[in-house]
């Protein structure tokens, strides 16, 4: 994906503009993730049908890492900025995991430059220290030097994400836009482990059930309620209980659940799930 730059809220965000005349379809990715995660989007043709806008949220990818400045509506501000760099006074906006859970906090905030939401994998009972458990081969693999990307690619196939085998070239994309390449020639995540912990303290202070449900525009809950690893070992980032305790808090929501799990439902053989349930949602509303 290009990299694309825009100074907003005094700081530079790294994104891609994919053009075209469709709606804008503003995508924002998960909480250590980058825009290439959604690169499988892309790959099954959601551009053909949306102005795809994908971006790095502050402190992850190609984007500033400034020390301070991880509330939610830090993360708010710097979205809003983009759409008015872009000259876009309202968009459906999305994301997935984390993002998801952005795109409800800005349709709640800003209701008048939200159309409705895309929401992939993300639900009320994710806004809990719980999940941190889930998550923690992406965090743990946060700020430390990996002598080769070969090292790396072995032990990000070894995580419960990948140990069942399945893996794809979307996947290899996504990490490799990651890692960079230090002088010594060894790998690090781009992501500011900071940033992560900082995010997760201020998510963690809101009252999510009050910000789902000011979130009235129409919107699509996109979920994987399958477990993660090879055994299973992992549960669900969001399960089937809680994401229909979602979509009754939500006032308008429509449900897809899909293949994959929280990891893989956007990528490989599973991104064509999605998109398609993207394009049909969008022609509802």
């Amino acid at each position: 994906m290009d990299k694309q730059t825009a100074f907003v809220n005094g700081i530079e965000l790294a994104f891609t503009d994919f053009g075209g005349e469709g709606v804008p379809l503003l995508l924002m990715p998960g909480l250590t993730s980058n825009r290439h995660a959604f690169v499988g989007l892309v790959r099954t043709g959601l551009t053909q049908h949306v102005r795809l806008i994908v971006v790095d949220m502050r402190g992850r990818g190609e984007s500033d890492k400034p020390a301070t400045g991880y509330s939610m509506a830090d993360h708010a501000k710097d979205i809003i900025g983009l759409m008015d760099v872009l000259g876009i006074q309202q968009v459906v906006i999305g994301g997935h995991s984390f993002g998801g859970m952005m795109s409800w906090y800005i349709a709640a905030h800003y209701p008048e430059r939200v159309r409705a939401c895309v929401v992939i994998d993300a639900g009320l009972e994710v806004a809990d220290r719980s999940v941190v458990e889930k998550i923690r081969p992406s965090l743990d693999r946060l700020g430390v030097p990996i002598p080769s990307w070969e090292v790396f690619l072995n032990a990000i196939k070894a995580t419960p994400y990948f140990d069942d085998g399945w893996w794809h070239e979307d996947a290899e994309t996504f990490y490799r836009a990651d890692m960079e390449t230090l002088t010594d020639g060894q790998v690090r995540s781009r992501v500011s482990k900071e940033a992560i912990y900082q995010v997760m303290d201020h998510m963690l202070e809101l009252d999510w059930h009050d910000i789902v449900a000011r979130a009235t525009q129409p919107c699509l809950l996109i979920h994987s309620p399958n477990p993660i690893g090879k055994d299973g070992q992992v549960a669900p980032i969001l399960s089937k209980a809680g994401a229909e305790e979602t979509v009754r808090t939500l006032a308008n929501c429509q449900y897809v659940a899909v293949s994959g799990h929280h990891v893989t439902m956007i990528w490989g053989e599973h991104a064509q799930n999605v998109t398609d349930a993207i394009v049909a949602f969008l022609r509802t509303i």
